[in-house]
C-alpha cells in the first residue's frame, strides 16, 4: 500500500479517536483484527499501541488462519506522533531487523537486493527519527510495530 495511502488513513484512526475520546466520553478504545503489517501500521499511526496475541489462531483470512492482535489508545495516545507510519516493506524489514537479520540476511529472505535494503534502513530509521538500528527497534518495540515473537 502507497505511504501516503497509509499515513491518509493513520490520520483519518487518529481524528476518529480524538472525536471518540472528546465527544463522547471514550477513555480507552481496543481494536481487534488479523496480523496484517499495513493494518497495522494504519493503526500504530492512529495512535494504538499494538499488543500481539501470538498464540490465538482467532481470525481465518484467504490464508488461512492468521494470528490476532489487539491494539489499544488512551486519550494522550491519539495525539499526534512524532514520526510517520512504516509502509508493509518497512515493517517487514524491521521484523526481520528485530530477529537479528543483517542487510545480506534481510535481502535474501524478501528476495530484494542488498542495496533496497539499505534504502528501507534509511527510511525507517528517518521515519522514526532513530539515529541507528538499534534506537529504531526501540522505539518499534515500545510502540507494539514489531515484537520479538517468531511467529509474526
Amino acid at each position: 500500500m502507497d505511504s501516503s495511502l497509509v499515513a491518509t488513513l493513520s490520520m483519518a484512526v487518529r481524528l476518529s479517536c480524538q472525536w471518540a475520546f472528546s465527544a463522547l466520553g471514550v477513555s480507552v478504545i481496543t481494536w481487534r483484527g488479523p496480523l496484517d503489517p499495513t493494518l497495522r501500521s494504519i493503526v500504530d499511526g492512529g495512535g494504538f499501541r499494538v499488543h500481539s496475541l501470538p498464540h490465538r489462531n482467532a481470525w481465518d483470512g484467504d490464508k488461512g488462519p492468521q494470528d490476532a492482535w489487539f491494539a489499544d489508545a488512551v486519550a494522550d495516545d491519539a495525539q499526534s506522533r512524532d514520526f510517520r507510519p512504516l509502509t508493509a516493506r518497512e515493517t517487514s524489514v524491521l521484523t526481520l531487523i528485530a530477529r537479528g537479520y543483517t542487510n545480506s540476511q534481510i535481502a535474501k529472505s524478501l528476495g530484494i537486493s542488498e542495496n533496497t535494503v539499505k534504502n528501507h534502513v534509511r527510511a525507517i530509521l528517518d521515519a522514526l527519527g532513530a539515529t541507528s538500528r538499534t534506537a529504531a527497534l526501540v522505539t518499534a518495540l515500545q510502540t507494539g510495530l514489531v515484537s520479538l515473537s517468531s511467529r509474526e
